[in-house]
């Protein structure tokens, strides 16, 4: 469970990158600005591979279909998380600068 959190926190710190770039690069408004929600998204995919691959061979090249599900759950569920804080901060709540 350890490394999927750790796959977790590693891929949020990219989204976050890649979603601050975009803003702050004015790129909003170009195709790839239009879809760094969707790139975000796309991303999760190679990560839980590589959660589940770790795990793998963490357990001796077997997994089971059980532990293959609360791995990638655990990864998810982190990494929603973090991005739903960050989109929170970011995006919803107001810059109060006096």
């Amino acid at each position: 469970m350890k490394k999927a959190i750790i796959l977790a926190i590693i891929y949020s710190v990219i989204c976050i990158g890649f979603k601050l770039a975009v803003f702050y690069g004015g790129i909003l408004e170009q195709p790839i600005g239009r879809l760094s929600h969707l790139i975000t998204l796309a991303l999760i995919l190679p990560f839980v591979v590589l959660t589940m691959y770790l795990v793998k061979k963490e357990n001796g090249g077997t997994i089971g279909g059980k532990e293959a599900v609360k791995q990638g759950l655990t990864f998810v569920t982190f990494a929603a998380g973090i991005m739903i804080a960050f989109d929170y901060v970011f995006f919803i709540t107001p810059l109060d600068i006096d």
